[in-house]
């Protein structure tokens, strides 16, 4: 019984980690910038850039994901 809800348990985390890993690729080939959405239509591109900053899109693809 117990290998069974382990094995169940680890294809859960892999299901999860497939989800969670095509949500980050679908959020980033949208064309659309995050942080103008985040904040607003009147934004202007210093308070994009702040945003983004404090968001961590600045960051590289591997780190915005962790």
């Amino acid at each position: 019984m117990s290998r069974f809800l382990l094995r169940r348990l680890g294809g859960s985390a892999l299901v999860l980690l497939g989800l969670t890993v095509l949500t980050f690729i679908l959020a980033r080939v949208v064309p659309s910038n995050p942080a103008a959405t985040y904040i607003g239509p009147k934004a202007r591109p210093a308070d994009i850039a702040r945003v983004a900053a404090e968001l961590g899109l600045d960051q590289p693809l591997p780190v915005q994901y962790l």
